[in-house]
């Protein structure tokens, strides 16, 4: 298991014999990846307004690369040409952000869908991010994407 101090802190307690001063800490514990057992998953679904930045915000996570303010991220988690040529989403995009046990994100900006299994493995918590379509023409696959994907969080 890991360890890390999030927080340091004393306090003064009145006891009989004077003043103690006592130390306290809050402590994240996390298990370590290991192949015997699989990485906690949480699925989160990222929905909103049509142009709000969804994809955006997807693709600078899992792909750990900021924006150029020209959609460069948001290309990285496409599917569709046709998505590309009109910037916006049209299908359920899944993507992971895999987290060691410290918390740190083990996506670089070489992670693609077809070498996640890799970063997986290394991996101690896994955040799938369910990309949705934001435009109303794309309603029922959004609907789709929220109740068959079983997201954790929207």
């Amino acid at each position: 298991a890991d360890v890390v101090v999030l927080r340091q802190g004393t306090t003064e307690v009145a006891a009989e014999a004077g003043t103690v001063v006592s130390c306290t800490a809050d402590v994240l514990v996390s298990r370590r990846a290991s192949e015997a057992s699989p990485p906690r998953e949480i699925r989160v679904a990222v929905i909103g307004n049509v142009d709000s930045g969804k994809s955006t915000l997807v693709g600078v996570l899992t792909r750990s690369m900021l924006d150029d303010g020209r959609g460069l991220a948001r290309g990285k988690v496409f599917k569709h040409a046709h998505e590309e040529s009109t910037g916006r989403t049209s299908s359920i995009g899944q993507h992971n952000l895999c987290l060691d046990s410290q918390g740190k994100i083990l996506n670089d900006t070489q992670f693609r869908n077809a070498t996640c299994g890799d970063y997986v493995k290394k991996a101690s918590k896994v955040v799938t991010l369910v990309d949705l379509a934001g435009h109303e023409k794309y309603f029922r696959t959004t609907a789709y994407g929220l109740t068959g994907h079983m997201p954790d969080y929207a």
